[in-house]
């Protein structure tokens, strides 16, 4: 039976390959896994949102989905303000730092209703997004 090595997610980088990028998303190895959330925050293909999404399941990959999320921008924000609403509470917890990090104002009201999310962490991250959206208690919601 063939035993194929990891990834090469710099060659899959240089080449825009994001299927390929996704797919080492899977990988077993952390670092394999985490540069490729790198690497697809460098390409900002749209189309790696939902795995990016998925990947704030994952501990080791968090920080680096929410910074790709945030290269790709506004693409981004309509599944992640799903995720918000929808996604188990670490997706809503990594989803709503993504928002805040983006920096789209129509992230606003999704984050005010997420103030009344049922997790402490979610609350916290949604003040913190919300802050840095530069909103405050007292402004009129965007």
């Amino acid at each position: 039976m063939p035993r194929f090595g990891l990834p090469n997610v710099k060659k899959l980088e240089a080449k825009g390959d994001v299927p390929g990028l996704i797919k080492a998303l899977g990988c077993h190895k952390r670092d394999v896994r985490i540069a490729a959330a790198e690497a697809l925050s460098h390409v900002g293909d749209a189309s790696a949102v939902p795995a990016l999404i998925v990947a704030f399941k994952d501990w080791d990959m968090r920080e680096a989905a929410v910074e790709a999320l945030a290269h790709i921008g506004a693409a981004a924000l309509e599944p992640l303000i799903a995720a918000l609403r929808e996604g188990d509470r670490d997706v809503r917890i990594y989803a709503a730092g993504a928002l805040g990090q983006i920096g789209d104002t129509r992230a606003v009201k999704p984050l005010i209703s997420a103030l009344q999310d049922q997790g402490m962490l979610v609350r916290v991250a949604a003040a913190d997004a919300l802050d840095r959206l530069g909103w405050k208690p007292d402004s009129a919601p965007a």
